[in-house]
């Protein structure tokens, strides 16, 4: 709608995906303004979450996930909805990906696909 000049407000997080040779790649967010990386999961066995971090702000700003597509989907979900801890909390080994579903319940949220 914007591109054909009707202002319309964007309140989604930006989100593409692919899937090429059994694999699945899908990243959330933006991917400029970062300046650190922290993988989670597994690069060896493919499985795994890049997080795009903006330090001078500890926020993360993206995430780039290897067969993990309904972990992306939260991830999503918590950045549209306001509730994306730090990335210091993020870099911690007792962060947990699930522990945010609480709280993008609490925002009342519209996804369909992650269970909320």
């Amino acid at each position: 709608m914007n591109m054909a000049g009707r202002k319309f407000p964007m309140d989604n997080v930006p989100f593409f995906w692919t899937r090429q040779w059994n694999n699945s790649l899908v990243f959330s967010g933006v991917n400029h303004g970062w300046d650190d990386i922290h993988i989670a999961g597994s690069l060896e066995d493919m499985k795994f979450i890049a997080y795009y971090i903006d330090k001078r702000n500890d926020k993360i700003i993206g995430a780039a996930a290897m067969n993990q597509m309904n972990k992306i989907q939260i991830i999503n979900e918590a950045m549209k909805n306001g509730v994306m801890p730090k990335a210091s909390v993020v870099k911690s080994p007792e962060f947990k990906i699930d522990d945010l579903l609480t709280d993008i319940k609490d925002k009342n949220p519209k996804c369909t696909r992650c269970g909320l």
